[in-house]
């Protein structure tokens, strides 16, 4: 074997066996978190509105669609009580932090909080909803033609920034994170031959009602309270590590099953 080739295999090696090292020593860290946790006392301040947005208008202009049509297509966004989608959200998220052992006290604001008598501050920061189409495209061949037709979906996104921070257990000073999720109506689309023999695209949807929004919002309070857990976990990590850790790299604790594994889905960290 050449001596560059050796070379090469040894530092692929040595990469290799420092790169196991280093997540065998994360993932160590995550299992002693948890052996040392003991839940807390946390702050929360609940949103004090949530923000409604409309990009419909501008996705249809694009395919020539008319003022009356969008004036139909924002009824839905119209239609959100966002006082519901905020009790839907915060009643699962709070659920969702003491199944994990906070003690959740609310706050209105973070002037009210007295950091000496609790172990952590989370504020909902902003919530804003958005409602958009996504110009989409069907294509079938049929014969010797290929016909085509452009529609839209209808999606809702849930953008929302939350301001964390620990006074114990390893703690750190505020950060800013960031999570997004959205549904999307359902459609089917099919192109026919009528008896006339002219070709005819039969689209269905499954339209966004409020109560899908409201049920989006329990759910991505379930998840985010999975995200806020996690999101103290890993800076525990980066603190005692004491060099850089990507926390979007990080990791996540399920506690059905009581293991720690790579995670997947999580608060995205904002310099």
């Amino acid at each position: 074997m050449k001596t560059k080739q050796l070379i090469s295999i040894l530092f692929l090696l040595l990469v290799s066996f420092l790169f196991t090292v280093s997540c065998s020593t994360e993932r160590s860290l995550a299992y002693r978190y948890l052996s040392n946790y003991s839940g807390g006392k946390m702050a929360l301040i609940v949103p004090q509105s949530i923000i409604k947005e409309n990009l419909v208008k501008s996705k249809m202009e694009k395919i020539g669609g008319t003022d009356s049509l969008f004036q139909e297509k924002v009824k839905l966004l119209r239609s959100i009580d966002e006082s519901k989608y905020a009790d839907s959200f915060m009643t699962a998220y709070i659920k969702g932090l003491e199944s994990f052992g906070f003690k959740v006290q609310v706050y209105p604001d973070k002037e009210s909080v007295n950091d000496q008598q609790v172990d952590y501050l989370v504020s909902v920061a902003q919530v804003q909803i958005t409602e958009y189409s996504q110009p989409t495209k069907e294509e079938s061949q049929m014969g010797d033609f290929v016909y085509s037709q452009d529609f839209l979906v209808e999606n809702i996104l849930v953008s929302s920034w939350f301001e964390i921070s620990s006074f114990r257990y390893d703690g750190f000073p505020e950060e800013v994170v960031f999570a997004e999720n959205g549904i999307s109506e359902g459609y089917s689309g099919k192109f026919k031959e009528t008896v006339n023999g002219k070709i005819h695209f039969d689209l269905s949807k499954e339209t966004i009602l409020p109560q899908d929004v409201y049920f989006l919002g329990k759910t991505l309070g379930t998840a985010y309270a999975k995200y806020t857990f996690n999101f103290f976990m890993n800076m525990s990590i980066k603190t005692k590590l004491g060099r850089k850790f990507d926390i979007e790299n990080g990791y996540s604790f399920d506690p059905k099953r009581d293991l720690i594994y790579p995670r997947q889905q999580g608060f995205i960290p904002l310099d």
